[in-house]
């Protein structure tokens, strides 16, 4: 993997982890149906400016159908399940439970794209897991009904995601990044502006709320997917998901600098052992290297410079022969 796209999958653990503080922030102002409504509408409004800028306008008309699939599973499925989650358990559980996604990614695209789950992806990424029950904790909670409906629906959240990552590579591969991303974001905002006037149980939307919708609809939705599909096309669906590994800790870092939580000494154990299973997760596989078998490169390179020099010879014989002639 090459450094940009490492920074590109750092950058976007990074506004991911954010969104979910934000959330715990509105939601109890403004109320789920509202959150997630609004996020998406506002994240559509965005890209509808910048695509008018430019001039890379998705094709509806053809593609109306993969980006309704495409919207339902990669937002308008899981931000509603995230929102109803962090409602009702902490958002670093509901964070924890998220970073299931590349594991239902991986098994997913095993069985839809047949693709071949090596020992170092599954080491590195159980690795990386090991890291997030350190940093966030298993804290024992009450399991009353309310507290298993959020965390099925965080894992269910997962699940969509993990399919709507297969889905696009498979639907979208060669596809400008911000088409994608304005295609989906459209036509998953159509679909929820309903909620948008039905909604009876949501507050009043104060001005501070609705800047940090703004920031959940510009910022954590609307850049954050033309960067995610940006990275799918360069590194592919699995090693992209891998970024909700380090959610989790960057959630946990916006904490303890913007709300002044300690940072534990298992909040940086957790951290050493999240990168390190994500670097072992996305090195390549060991090859053989050229310089295996000395004697064999050194073979190869005789071979070579003895077909250079018949050549050569041979050209030469050529020459003389007409020049004679």
């Amino acid at each position: 993997m090459k450094p940009k796209d490492l920074l590109g999958l750092l950058l976007l653990a990074a506004i991911w982890g954010s969104s979910f503080l934000f959330i715990k922030m509105v939601v109890p102002s403004v109320g789920v149906g509202i959150t997630m409504s609004m996020r998406v509408m506002i994240a559509a409004a965005f890209l509808v400016v910048v695509v008018c800028v430019n001039g890379q306008v998705p094709d509806l008309k053809k593609n109306g159908g993969r980006y309704l699939i495409l919207g339902l599973l990669n937002l308008v499925l899981p931000i509603a399940l995230i929102v109803f989650s962090v409602s009702k358990i902490n958002a670093s559980t509901a964070a924890l439970l998220n970073a299931m996604t590349p594991l239902f990614t991986m098994l997913i695209a095993r069985f839809w794209l047949n693709e071949k789950l090596g020992l170092q992806k599954i080491s590195g990424l159980v690795l990386g897991l090991a890291g997030i029950i350190v940093l966030v904790g298993w804290n024992p909670m009450p399991l009353d009904s309310s507290v298993g409906w959020a965390i099925l629906a965080s894992l269910g959240a997962a699940i969509s995601y993990g399919f709507g990552n297969v889905f696009s590579r498979i639907k979208f591969a060669g596809t400008e990044p911000m088409k994608t991303a304005t295609g989906q974001m459209i036509v998953a905002a159509v679909f929820v502006s309903p909620i948008l006037f039905t909604d009876t149980a949501a507050g009043m939307v104060y001005t501070d709320m609705l800047l940090l919708l703004m920031v959940l609809g510009i910022v954590c939705t609307a850049f954050a997917f033309i960067l995610y599909f940006k990275l799918i096309s360069r590194i592919g669906s699995v090693n992209t998901s891998m970024v909700t590994i380090l959610v989790p800790v960057f959630g946990t870092l916006w904490s303890a600098i913007f709300l002044d939580e300690p940072v534990t000494l298992s909040l940086l154990l957790g951290l050493l052992l999240i990168l390190g299973g994500l670097v072992f997760s996305l090195r390549p596989a060991s090859a053989k290297a050229e310089t295996t078998n000395p004697v064999s490169n050194v073979k190869s390179q005789i071979d070579y410079f003895t077909q250079r020099v018949a050549l050569k010879s041979s050209s030469l014989e050529k020459r003389n022969c007409l020049e004679g002639c």
